[in-house]
């Protein structure tokens, strides 16, 4: 499948449970530590530059973002309007392990994560981000722990930072400590080039394909 997205907007914002929005449309997550790139990741998914807000300042999404996004598969019976048209909802949560938060807000963004995780029905894929350069932490292990029950991708991101040959080593090794199958765990660059051949030699081509076979028409 070939998709193309053709709208994509933010809807809701939510910094607790109580606030969750009420939509029943499918969602894929994306989650990890801060700065790993979560929102630079989303644009890139998008094809927007400044749809989800980026900063300097690790710790800048404190709240959950949801974007509605409405794709097209270009394969898809061209007569059917209806037919090749997906809609779904991405959402960017807050990330994790930002050691300049008090304990206290630690605290809150730990809570409102799991309650997201846990109770929220419509989630249909949980993207967990890992820089590639990284070891596996206890914040990782906890979120593969919770997401149990959803379809989990494991995204290694900053391929771009190391060599072909390491990159293997470091999916083998994800692999290996998390139990996830490598058909699930994808290498991507959001930096490298937005034409075709630097989408599909990003991952970004592949990431698409996965996540909006989740969407439903």
């Amino acid at each position: 499948m070939s998709y193309t997205v053709i709208k994509s907007d933010f809807k809701f914002s939510s910094d607790s449970k109580k606030s969750f929005p009420k939509s029943k449309l499918a969602e894929v997550c994306f989650l990890g530590r801060s700065n790993v790139g979560k929102s630079s990741l989303i644009n890139a998914v998008l094809a927007r530059t400044k749809l989800a807000r980026v900063g300097r300042t690790p710790g800048v999404t404190k709240v959950l973002c949801f974007y509605e996004v409405t794709i097209r598969d270009e394969l898809a019976n061209a007569d059917d309007a209806k037919s090749n048209t997906k809609t779904g909802m991405l959402v960017d949560l807050p990330g994790f392990g930002f050691a300049k938060l008090s304990k206290d807000k630690k605290g809150d963004l730990s809570s409102l994560l799991s309650d997201y995780l846990i109770l929220r029905k419509h989630i249909q894929c949980v993207i967990l981000l890992q820089d590639i350069r990284r070891d596996l932490g206890p914040e990782e292990e906890k979120v593969i722990q919770i997401s149990e029950g959803h379809g989990i991708v494991l995204c290694l991101t900053k391929k771009d930072k190391i060599s072909k040959n390491e990159i293997t080593k470091r999916v083998n090794y994800f692999s290996t400590v998390t139990g996830i199958d490598k058909s699930s765990i994808l290498p991507v660059s959001s930096t490298m080039s937005g034409d075709a051949k630097g989408l599909k030699e990003s991952g970004m081509q592949e990431l698409r394909k996965l996540l909006f076979n989740y969407f439903e028409n």
